[in-house]
């Protein structure tokens, strides 16, 4: 049989429905959204997950020595590559502004770039306050403070939300200052594992000041003690939805060619060469499985879309990639119930048939 004589029976059998090529379309179509669908909502739950314990401040380790951190070493853990931002901090006495001498505020001198309060290069000189007392005290980036240490420039208002993170921040002055000089708290924002940063950590600690009484935690303990965005996604339950759907197209791709086991035996009775056939299934098999995915990923796209999910083109990577099994598990089930049809077999399937 010459290949376009090949071409137009299969597309003859797919428009007629001889092919099953409806009952594959919408099989393939449902397995598509729910499995790959299924697994998209569970990393998408991962990623709300993670999100909420980074905006929290939960993902900032910190570790506790007074007057025993060094500056300098606690700055340069953003050089190890685990490390997103760091930055020391240290006590720096009460301020007390002259229309409140008997309010006194703390404050705290911090390096450029301690998360999540100040960035990493400060253009202007001055203090930071929190955005709740710059609505209370009516400042704004540019006031003046007149306190007990002389006119204070506000340089920058940070945001503190009392979400459960360490609420000393919450109500003070921060200070930029240098990283040079000893600090009493290191502060590193980071993604790994809690064992690696709590051994980062203490790199950050003086070499005269030891070990003894250090004290290592994170800022924000109201999401959990520790959320591993790489394990969560790695140990999700549905990370088997690539493999399982591949197999489930297979089978129903199969299926579908048992299900014509007496007309494609009968074929070849009348002379239908074995080869020619089993290219002429995959064929109309794979028209509508292609069609069907493609009609699937595109919906979920969309769906992902509107809902404003995070990081959205990665995601359709992931169901698009996940989706290359199924084409493949339709074609090898199609060649695997092809093959298995014989002439010989033609009388039984007759005597059986519904």
């Amino acid at each position: 049989m010459r290949l376009r004589e090949l071409l137009r029976e299969s597309w003859r059998d797919m428009v007629s429905g001889m092919g099953r090529s409806l009952l594959l379309f919408v099989g393939i179509s449902s397995l598509t959204c729910c499995l790959i669908g299924f697994d998209l909502m569970q990393i998408i739950a991962i990623e709300h997950r993670v999100i909420e314990y980074r905006d929290t401040g939960s993902n900032i380790a910190m570790v506790v020595k007074e007057k025993g951190i060094n500056g300098e070493a606690c700055m340069g853990m953003t050089r190890s590559g685990s490390v997103e931002s760091a930055g020391a901090l240290r006590a720096a006495g009460d301020v007390s502004l002259t229309a409140l001498p008997h309010n006194p505020i703390p404050t705290f001198e911090v390096t450029p770039g301690i998360p999540p309060i100040i960035p990493a290069r400060v253009s202007r000189g001055g203090v930071w306050v929190p955005r709740q007392m710059a609505t209370n005290l009516g400042l704004a980036v540019g006031s003046d403070i007149a306190t007990n240490r002389g006119e204070l420039h506000v340089a920058g208002v940070y945001s503190w939300p009392e979400d459960g993170r360490d609420a000393r921040m919450g109500y003070a002055m921060i200070i930029p200052v240098t990283d040079s000089g000893s600090f009493d708290e290191c502060w590193a924002r980071t993604s790994t594992s809690r064992e690696e940063i709590a051994s980062l950590l203490r790199y950050a600690v003086s070499y005269d000041a030891g070990l003894t009484e250090v004290q290592v935690g994170q800022l924000n303990y109201a999401k959990g003690d520790w959320v591993d965005g790489h394990r969560l996604f790695s140990t999700r339950s549905s990370r088997f939805a690539m493999p399982v759907s591949g197999l489930l197209a297979l089978l129903l791709a199969y299926g579908c060619v048992r299900r014509r086991r007496l007309e494609l035996s009968g074929n070849l009775h009348a002379g239908c060469d074995k080869a020619a056939q089993v290219v002429q299934l995959i064929v109309e098999q794979f028209v509508p499985t292609v069609m069907a995915v493609f009609v699937s990923l595109v919906g979920m796209s969309v769906v992902l879309m509107v809902s404003h999910a995070p990081e959205v083109m990665q995601l359709i990577q992931v169901a698009c990639h996940e989706a290359l099994c199924i084409p493949v598990g339709a074609v090898l089930g199609t060649m695997f119930g092809g093959v298995t049809i014989h002439e010989r077999d033609l009388f039984r399937y007759f005597k059986s048939r519904v």
